[in-house]
């Protein structure tokens, strides 16, 4: 089983993300998965 990284969340939030763009990275990512839109990012 892989899991990116980025779909790897702590149980008490978002947790960390050691790529560059940081957690503010994951965030779109994960809102990209989503299907949002990434005009408010």
């Amino acid at each position: 089983l892989v899991v990116p990284c980025h779909r790897v969340v702590a149980a008490d939030g978002l947790g960390g993300f050691s790529a560059a763009g940081g957690t503010a990275l994951k965030r779109r990512l994960l809102a990209l998965e989503r299907g949002e839109s990434l005009d408010a990012f």
